[in-house]
């Protein structure tokens, strides 16, 4: 079971990094997509993984799903997938670093979610509910 002051904390240690790691993000992702350095695709992969780790914190509820390393899995794979379509989209674009950096984090949320509500729908469609 996850207590109510334990669940609080880590979501407030996710929510300050998030900040930290998008302003990062936006300095090393300067480069265009042929030469992106091996940092830059770092900082897409820390933010994408703070960015999911907030909407999983937000999605959990005072326990754990019953198969919860499959809904994690799941969840921040959803995160990652986001976060690297919107870096390639975006860096092919030629946008501003910090405007990517800030579509990084609040798609890979985004993508999270969806992520959740698509599983929501199939146990629901598998099960007859």
């Amino acid at each position: 079971m996850i207590s109510r002051t334990s669940l609080a904390a880590l979501k407030l240690v996710v929510y300050l990094l998030w900040p930290a790691t998008a302003w990062a993000t936006q300095i090393t992702i300067g480069q265009t997509l042929a030469d992106v350095p091996l940092l830059a695709w770092l900082m897409v992969f820390i933010l994408s993984t703070v960015s999911g780790l907030a909407a999983l914190l937000n999605s959990l509820k005072l326990e754990l799903p019953k198969r919860w390393p499959i809904f994690i899995g799941a969840h921040m794979l959803g995160s990652w997938l986001a976060g690297t379509m919107i870096f390639f989209g975006l860096e092919g674009a030629e946008t501003a670093d910090l405007l990517e950096a800030l579509a990084i984090g609040l798609g890979s949320y985004a993508g999270a979610r969806l992520m959740d509500k698509w599983s929501e729908m199939f146990v629901n469609k598998v099960t007859g509910k």
